[in-house]
Parts: structure tokens; C-alpha cells; sequence
């Protein structure tokens, strides 16, 4: 992969459709990742677009507009995320991998999309300032070409600075490659950081026992849920049956700093949440589903 390091992409204009398609848009809506956590806090990352301190749900229309549910505050059924949502961006069909992190090391939740004509992955960094549902002001940033050699991508903090890496599965194998963040909103070279993920249909990472390292999680494709322990070889079992979900991601529900599983139920569309339950232990980590969103069939990325 080449020129890795940061650097200032000409700027698209987001009212504009970028022209190129989606690939395997269902892998897509299961790939996309990310929640909301304490500025700088080793391990977790941050989806608060609104700057209220609560991470918000955000999807991707069928029509490539890029929409934010602002958190209502509280952990509350459908009530959770508000209506109607803000438009922060259109034209983002052009991209077939998503993500809501801070990359640029401000603090913000930056929007991160790769470009699967150019091979692209850009950062659209957050203004600071949520501007009437229009924080992306700011110029977009390159981290280089190169990235369609992986087929999964994770935006998080692996490392424990408090600034998101980028963590990306190569194509054709099961080895997960780690991009650290130099702090300064670049990337470095990349090295490699787990192995034993080659038919995962699904890949993300959440701090689940709070130790500042998050756990790795994936589907197989038998729909067993499960995790790799802090980096290392032990896994855990965490939810079984999950072929039914066509959409998966994670998301801070209350505010506490801890992640849930949040899917879509493939045929109703519905979007529920399975609440992390304070601790990491198998197959009770997650609580019983609680609808979010009902009949969500007009979105086809969920952050």
C-alpha cells in the first residue's frame, strides 16, 4: 500500500453522486462500522456528531445521503435516536466502506469512506462545531491509495492513544493488519496484528472487559458471534443464529462507554440493539433484543 501518511485530497463535492457503485452492498451495510466515548479514552472511539457527549446513529440512504439520528440522551426503545435525521452529506454511494471515528486526533467524530474506483481511503474531518447538521466542513484528507487490497476495515483505537487506527483484513487471507495512528492524523506503515479471521462475514472491535484493549469480534459464517480476546488467540462465543441479521455495527446505547450489538433483521428490517450487560462472559454479554428502529429497508449502511 502506498502513501499512507497524510495528506490534503482535492475535495469532492458532497452535493454531487460520486459516480462510481457499490460493490456487495450487503457486505458493506454488515462491514461498516462503529459509538460514542470520552474524548481520548484508550480503546474506544468516538460517533458523537452532535457534540452533546452521546454517540448517534448513522446511516447511509439508499440515495447516498449520509444521515444522523441525534442520541436523545437516553437508553429508551425507539426513542433512543430522534426524528427526523440531519443530512451531513450526499453522494456517498461512491464509497463502499464507511466509518465513524476520530482519525484526526481533535477529539471529533470524523466520517471515513474508501473509494473502491480509486482505492482511496479519505477522511472528512469533523468542524467541531455541529453547525445546524452540517459538521464536515472541513477539507477532506488522503490517507493514500492502495486500500482495495483489503476486505474488511475496522476504525478504532487499538493502540490506546485515544485517536482511531485503522485495522483492515488482506484479501484472500485470514490476517488482520493493524495501521496505527501517528497522532497527528496520519497513518503509519502496517504491521500485522491478529490472525484466524478468513471467512468472517462480519469484522469490528469494542473494548469488552474494559481493559483499554479492544476485543476483535466477527461472524462466521455459520452465524456464531464470537470474539478474540485483547489481541490474543482465546475466543469467546458471544451470540449464535445471527445469519438473520443483514446489517450489523455497534454502538454506545447509554452514554456508559461500552458498546452493543446493534443488526438489522433481514425480512422485517427492523433495527435492534442487544445491550452490553457490564461484562464480558460469553454468551450473556449481550442482553435481549430492543427495537430501535422499525422497518429500516431505505438504508443501506448502518454506523
Amino acid at each position: 500500500m502506498s502513501n499512507t501518511h497524510r495528506s490534503r485530497s482535492r475535495r469532492p463535492k458532497l452535493s454531487r453522486v460520486l459516480g462510481c457503485c457499490v460493490a456487495a452492498l450487503a457486505t458493506v451495510a454488515l462491514a461498516a462500522p462503529h459509538a460514542v466515548a470520552q474524548d481520548g479514552e484508550p480503546g474506544k472511539r468516538t460517533r458523537d456528531m452532535t457534540l452533546d457527549g452521546f454517540g448517534d446513529l448513522i446511516a447511509r440512504h439508499n440515495n447516498g445521503n449520509l444521515l444522523v439520528y441525534p442520541h436523545s440522551g437516553q437508553f429508551d426503545g425507539e426513542n433512543t435516536f430522534t426524528e427526523p435525521p440531519a443530512t451531513i452529506g450526499e453522494g456517498w454511494n461512491g464509497y463502499d466502506w464507511l466509518g465513524v471515528a476520530d482519525v484526526t486526533g481533535d477529539g471529533n467524530a470524523d466520517a471515513i469512506g474508501r473509494n473502491p474506483q480509486t482505492s482511496e481511503l479519505v477522511a472528512f474531518p469533523h468542524s467541531g462545531d455541529w453547525n445546524d447538521g452540517n459538521p464536515l466542513g472541513q477539507e477532506p484528507v488522503s490517507f493514500g491509495f492502495g486500500w482495495n487490497g483489503l476486505n474488511r476495515l475496522v476504525f478504532q483505537d487499538f493502540t490506546g492513544d485515544g485517536v482511531a487506527d485503522v485495522a483492515g483484513r488482506v484479501a484472500g487471507t485470514g490476517q488482520i493488519q493493524l495501521y496505527s495512528n501517528n497522532g497527528e492524523g496520519g497513518l503509519e506503515a502496517p504491521s500485522p496484528y491478529a490472525d484466524g479471521f478468513p471467512n468472517s462475514t462480519w469484522i469490528e472491535a469494542a473494548d469488552l472487559n474494559g481493559n483499554g484493549t479492544p476485543e476483535l469480534l466477527a461472524r462466521g459464517p455459520n452465524g456464531v458471534v464470537w470474539a478474540q480476546v485483547d489481541g490474543s488467540s482465546r475466543v469467546v462465543t458471544l451470540e449464535r443464529g445471527w445469519n438473520q441479521y443483514n446489517a450489523i455495527t455497534m454502538k454506545d446505547l447509554d452514554g456508559g462507554g461500552v458498546e452493543s450489538l446493534v443488526a438489522r433483521v433481514a425480512g422485517s428490517n427492523d433495527v435492534v440493539a442487544f445491550p452490553y450487560q457490564g461484562t464480558l462472559d460469553g454468551e450473556n454479554t449481550f442482553g435481549d433484543p430492543v427495537r430501535l428502529k422499525p422497518n429500516w429497508n431505505h438504508v443501506s449502511v448502518i454506523i
